[in-house]
């Protein structure tokens, strides 16, 4: 297991996991969010490309209604 930080929490998850195996565990909508990794924002198309490492900062932004 790796340790990454979620949306300032500490997560395991399986080594070598990518961004769409972590859409898939977390049971996120698709096309719902904007994902950040060390204060990088992600394209989607590359969810599938991107592996998750050790200690990487992991922020999971979601749109919000209202004004």
């Amino acid at each position: 297991m790796i340790t990454i930080i979620l949306n300032g929490n500490k997560k395991n998850i399986e080594p070598e996991t990518n961004l769409i195996n972590l859409i898939e565990q977390l049971n996120l909508q698709k096309n719902s969010f904007a994902i950040a990794i060390n204060e990088i924002f992600i394209p989607k198309s590359d969810y599938s490309s991107i592996k998750i490492n050790e200690n990487d900062h992991i922020e999971i932004v979601t749109a919000m209604q209202g004004g």
